[in-house]
C-alpha cells in the first residue's frame, strides 16, 4: 500500500523532536518505510529525516535549526 501527502517538519536538526504527521488512512499492519522530498523552493535546502513509524503517523524533521519547512512524503506499509 501506498500513500502520499505533506506536512511542516520539525526543526532543531539531530536534536529536534520532529512534529507527527498522520497518514490519510491507516496501514493494516505497518508502515514500511517514507521517504521525504524538500517543497519550498528557497535557497537554503534542509536535509529530511523521518522516523517513528507507526500504522498511523510518523515524525518528520529537518536538519534547519529553525523555521518553516514544508516537505511531501511518500509512505508505503501493507
Amino acid at each position: 500500500m501506498k500513500q502520499w501527502g505533506q506536512g511542516l517538519a520539525g526543526t532543531g536538526g539531530s536534536s529536534g523532536e520532529g512534529n507527527t504527521i498522520p497518514f490519510p488512512i491507516a496501514f493494516p499492519t505497518a508502515c514500511e518505510n517514507v521517504i521525504a522530498i524538500y517543497d519550498n523552493g528557497s535557497t537554503t535546502i534542509p536535509v529530511a529525516a523521518t522516523s517513528d513509524y507507526t500504522k498511523n503517523s510518523f515524525k518528520l524533521r529537518c536538519s534547519a535549526p529553525g523555521g518553516s519547512f514544508n516537505f511531501r512524503w511518500e509512505a508505503r506499509g501493507y
